[in-house]
């Protein structure tokens, strides 16, 4: 492979030589031939010194001298946003088509905002989305997809009247679910499962470890994600032996860079927000099932993030071959002129 094929150019010397060695019409006018003449060798401009210029610079042109530079490019943040979404019982409008009332409606309505945002970027980027529903265990409905559209569709044809569905409300397990989910490409199965177990137990900050340090090692990885997860029910956010804490689990997410939002319909413990703000979102309590808020808010979310941007640094390697090969071979040319121009018969001109 040629990593220079501009270098190629120095091939021209052998048919310029072929056509110069021939005294053809190429020479250097000058007003004062006798004195170019009679001094040239004794001047800086002798011919010799410009070929001998032009061919040590031909020689470091050859020897493919390179300067490293740094380049810095900004591209747009690739976002993942995966959507936990409460499917327990409260939520559930067994009167209606697949079971979605008011309540999922007005949450559903909120998604699709978030969606037709996504599906419409006008700066070229793909951002990904997932969905999670939760009742008394986490389901997924779409792993990460850059097709929004069809995460909707999965999420209208759900029946949320179904077992295990219309349950009760774990919160957790869809937390953890929403984390699974944007860890796993990046982290293997035995390090989700001992991640998982740092989860539990009435803590409110996670234990740092060499484990856990191997993967925060990677949090460049997962920075631009987002967990946006929403319930209508109370819950209680702290962990025990059995139950898996939310104050740890978006301890974590700040720790690799991951944003969680919480949004729910009757209240949040101030402490929940905090740590939600500290992560770069927030929560947010939206008074009966407001369907214009809840759109509003989705919306805010995506619109807030879509301008984000990635600075890249890398080392870039310029070849100085081109510069040099180019300036030695215009030397050379000089220099052959010169010397034809001093050595013709001068009663020709």
């Amino acid at each position: 492979m040629i990593h220079n094929p501009y270098s190629l150019l120095l091939l021209l010397v052998f048919p310029l030589y072929w056509l110069l060695r021939k005294r053809i019409r190429f020479y250097f006018r000058h007003a004062y031939i006798d004195n170019l003449s009679g001094n040239a060798a004794r001047e800086i401009v002798n011919w010799q010194y410009a070929i001998l210029l032009g061919l040590f610079l031909l020689i470091l042109a050859a020897t493919n001298i390179v300067l490293k530079t740094k380049e810095s490019v900004r591209t747009y943040q690739v976002h993942k946003y995966v959507l936990v979404n409460d499917g327990s019982g409260s939520m559930v409008d067994f009167s209606k088509e697949n079971g979605i009332g008011k309540q999922l409606t007005a949450v559903l309505s909120g998604n699709y905002k978030l969606f037709d945002f996504l599906g419409n970027r006008k700066d070229g980027s793909k951002d990904l989305v997932g969905a999670i529903i939760f009742s008394d265990d986490a389901f997924t409905v779409s792993n990460l997809s850059d097709d929004p559209k069809f995460v909707q569709k999965k999420l209208k044809r759900i029946d949320y009247r179904l077992s295990p569905l219309s349950g009760g409300t774990d919160i957790e397990s869809g937390l953890w679910a929403s984390l699974e989910m944007l860890l796993s490409t990046d982290i293997n199965q035995d390090e989700l499962d001992s991640l998982q177990s740092k989860f539990y137990g009435i803590e409110n900050n996670i234990k740092i470890d060499d484990k856990l340090n191997s993967i925060i090692e990677k949090k460049d990885k997962f920075i631009g994600s987002s967990i946006i997860i929403f319930t209508d029910g109370i819950f209680y956010p702290y962990g025990n032996n059995k139950k898996m804490s939310s104050f740890k689990i978006i301890d974590f997410c700040k720790l690799i860079g991951i944003r969680v939002y919480f949004i729910s319909l009757f209240d949040l413990d101030k402490k929940l927000i905090d740590f939600c703000r500290a992560t770069g979102g927030r929560g947010e309590i939206v008074i009966g099932y407001d369907k214009k808020r809840l759109e509003e808010i989705y919306d805010d979310i995506a619109k807030s993030q879509s301008n984000e941007y990635v600075v890249k640094e890398t080392t870039v390697d310029h070849s100085l071959s081109d510069f040099f090969g180019i300036a030695g071979l215009i030397f050379v040319v000089v220099g052959l002129l010169m010397h034809m121009t001093t050595q013709r018969n001068f009663t020709e001109v």
